[in-house]
Parts: structure tokens; C-alpha cells; sequence
């Protein structure tokens, strides 16, 4: 049979390996008797001169052979016989001799029945491997600007697992990219509370899900990420990925805000043109009118470049006490204006503060934004309010 690759693991167990007898001949029912028996140092001597493979036997510390003798009565055609090789001796071995090459190397004989002398050598080649566990992909970008986003996250074996074993994942915070934020725990959901688990005769393991159930955090802008890193194993001696598996959940796209963009029905002549809205300076600010009158609620309209369907906003307020908005009716124009949504609760009022708002979604296309507030911290519509900063986000 020759050269059969014996594959050991790192992990603190020995190698089996299933050897096959098969009795032939004419009659089926005769009887027959063999035996596994290790070569001598002659026998592998003349083998090397027969087959030009020269190899160093392994020590008998190294392996077992269960039940050697073989014998064959009128029923059996075949048998099997277990070989075990001890891991850590050959590990050690292995490591102490690197240019040698090792073999275990088993002759069937017998004293009284004919041998297959073509089939009756087998070498098992041992070879030690370090199991290295490793994420199916490296890395995922999710887009949850749709919402509810689900995600499969497999590990991977560079061979089919003879274990059934699991492994553990953990949120590593060290590992956030430059310029990306954690996604909050309120805002997923992975199951098996971070354990993969393998099943033996699999390269892959049985998915862990991950559901992004993104609020209007993740669909401002940020790059949003979940870095999990891999903690351990049921199994030891297995080697873990050096870097985590970082999945990215990506919100809308900002809709950059240009000046000939932006308009409103109630500019303040004295104060805070609609300008300073997107000028990066939060220390400058719109104003909507105070020291004239208007007689409708205030809004800021935004006519956009390309229709959306989706949407949020965000605002940063002025770094005063003021005109802070409450409540926001959101109008979008599709074959006319159409109420969206209407937000209240939640914006802040402290001088700078920031408001994120949640995903807005319109069974249509819309090509202009109103934002009329309906309240502030001082007042109902209609009443001033005044913004530092705004920030739009669609698809």
C-alpha cells in the first residue's frame, strides 16, 4: 500500500488510524492467520534499496498496534486493526530531528498463509499540525440604512474537524478602528451569546448570527463597527487569528448640503444666516425670525439633487439657552408635500448639544425636505428656533 499520511494535532490527544486486512483467495471459507508486525531496521534497509524512499522507523514509545494478530475464520473477509501514534513523543521526536524523515513502518506476514507482497507494506508518515482556526471572511461591511440587517459569521479549519468542539468570540474594544465607533449592544443581537460551534466532519462551523436592528445612531454617517476576537477553544493546542473579525455596519450615505440647497420661510434679517447651517462651525448658527412676524411654523427646506426615499438628520444646537427645537413635523414633496413623520422627544437643549434623528421612509421618491418645528423649549409654532449645525443622511 505504501506511504499513508498520519496526520497529528496539537491538541493533547493521540492519533488512531484504521489499518484493513482483506482475506483473499479462491475459497472464501478457508481460515487464515497473519500478523502486524513493525519492520526491523534490515527490513526497512532493504526497502529504502527497493523503493528509493528512505526513512527513519519511529521508536516503539512512539505507537501501538491493537491486537496485532489477525485471524480469519470461514465467515470474515476482512478485519481492521487500530494504530495508535503517540503525539507528543513524535512531536518531540519531530522537533529534535528536523531533517529526518519518520515513518511507522508495518508488514503484514504470516507463517503459513500467503501474503499480497505488493500489498503488504504500509508506512504511516506522521506529521505534527498546529489546528489554526480562522473567521470564514476577515471582515464584513453591512448596509442597515434598510433597517434590520442579519449577518452569518462562520469560523474555518484548514481541514474537516475530527472534533466536535466550540469556540469563543468577545467584543474587543481595543480593536475599534481609528475614526469608527461600537455598535451599542441595544442596537444587535448574536446568537449563541458569542460560541461558535464546530460538528466533527466539517471545515466550517454552524453560523452565529448577527442582527443589526440599527436606530437612527447607525444611519448618521458613522462607520459603525462589532470587532470580535476569538478567546478560545474546547479543545487546546488549537492557534487563534492574531487580529478580530470586524464587522462594519455602514448607515446612509451623507447627502453633502450646499448652500443653493437650503431655504426658509422665516430667515431672522438681524441674525444667523441659513448659511451658517452647513459652514462646519458650530460657534455660527441659523436663526429663524424674531424680530419680525411670520405667521405659519418655521421650516428649513432642503431641495435635494436626487430623490430619496429614505432618510435621517442630524443637528447640533446653538451653543445657547433658546429656541431649541421639540417637536419637528418632517414634510417630503412627492406629487405634493406629504407629511412623513412627525418627531417629538428626545432633543436636547443644552447649549451644543446634538439631535440624531430615527430612519424615515416614504412609499415614494421625494425631491424636497421641509424640517418645520412645531415646538421649542420656549413656545409653540409659530416661534423662532435657531441650529448650528445640520447634517442630512438618505438613500
Amino acid at each position: 500500500m505504501g506511504e499513508i499520511k498520519a496526520d497529528l494535532y496539537t491538541t493533547g490527544e493521540d492519533g488512531v488510524f484504521d489499518l484493513t486486512i482483506l482475506k483473499g483467495g479462491a475459497d472464501p471459507t478457508s481460515l487464515a492467520t497473519a500478523e502486524l508486525s513493525v519492520m526491523s531496521a534490515a527490513e526497512l534497509e532493504q526497502y529504502a534499496a527497493r523503493t528509493g524512499k528512505r526513512y527513519e522507523a519511529l521508536p516503539s514509545t512512539a505507537y501501538t498496534i491493537d491486537q496485532p494478530v489477525v485471524a480469519f475464520d470461514g465467515n470474515t473477509g476482512y478485519a481492521t486493526r487500530k494504530v495508535t501514534l503517540k503525539t507528543t513523543v513524535i512531536q518531540a521526536l519531530l522537533q529534535d530531528n528536523p531533517g529526518k524523515s519518520f515513518a511507522l513502518p508495518i508488514v503484514l506476514v504470516s507463517q503459513k498463509d500467503s501474503v499480497n507482497a505488493e500489498r503488504n507494506v504500509v508506512l504511516l508518515k506522521p506529521s505534527v499540525l498546529v489546528p489554526i482556526l480562522g473567521y470564514d471572511e476577515s471582515a464584513k461591511t453591512l448596509d442597515v440604512s434598510a433597517g434590520k440587517t442579519e449577518y452569518e459569521l462562520r469560523l474555518s479549519l484548514p481541514f474537516v474537524s475530527p472534533w466536535d468542539f466550540d469556540a469563543t468570540m468577545e467584543i474587543d474594544e481595543s480593536a475599534i478602528p481609528e475614526g469608527a465607533v461600537l455598535i451599542p449592544t441595544s442596537e444587535y443581537e448574536m446568537s449563541g451569546e458569542g460560541k461558535v460551534t464546530f460538528k466533527k466532519g466539517s471545515r466550517v462551523s454552524e453560523p452565529v448570527k448577527v442582527v443589526l436592528k440599527p436606530s437612527s445612531d447607525l444611519l448618521v454617517g458613522n462607520r459603525n463597527v462589532l470587532p470580535l476576537r476569538l478567546t478560545g477553544t474546547t479543545i487546546p493546542g488549537m492557534k487563534l487569528p492574531e487580529k478580530p473579525f470586524i464587522l462594519t455596519a455602514e448607515g446612509y450615505n451623507q447627502i453633502p448640503l450646499t448652500v443653493d440647497m437650503l431655504s426658509t420661510n422665516a430667515q431672522e434679517p438681524s441674525e444667523g444666516p441659513i448659511k451658517d447651517l452647513i459652514d462646519g462651525d458650530p460657534a455660527t448658527y441659523f436663526h429663524s425670525a424674531w424680530s419680525v412676524g411670520v405667521s405659519e411654523p418655521h421650516y428649513i427646506e432642503i431641495a435635494l439633487k436626487e430623490p430619496i426615499k429614505r432618510m435621517a438628520f442630524k443637528f447640533q444646537n446653538r451653543a445657547n439657552a433658546n429656541g431649541k427645537a421639540q417637536e419637528i413635523k418632517v414634510l417630503g414633496l412627492t406629487d405634493s408635500w406629504e407629511e412623513l413623520e412627525t418627531l417629538t422627544g428626545g432633543m436636547p437643549t443644552g447649549p451644543g448639544s446634538i439631535y440624531s434623528s430615527k430612519t424615515i421612509v416614504s412609499t415614494k421618491p421625494f425631491s424636497k425636505i421641509r424640517l418645520v418645528v412645531m415646538k421649542t423649549n420656549g413656545g409653540t409654532a409659530p416661534t423662532f428656533f435657531n441650529m448650528a449645525e445640520l447634517y442630512l443622511y438618505g438613500k
